[in-house]
């Protein structure tokens, strides 16, 4: 999101993501998920067979 060259630091991301997630607990179809070493991802759950 923010590309290599950026002003922001690491606790600045993170503090988003958390923030992101937090307001996003309710939506069970929706995750974001950390990769560790390159960043995070977003993702639609897929619903379980049954």
């Amino acid at each position: 999101m923010w590309g290599y060259v950026s002003e922001s630091g690491e606790d600045t991301v993170k503090t988003h993501i958390s923030r992101l997630r937090n307001r996003l607990k309710d939506v069970d179809d929706f995750q974001i998920i950390t990769i560790k070493g390159l960043g995070y991802k977003a993702e639609l759950v897929k619903e379980k067979e049954q």
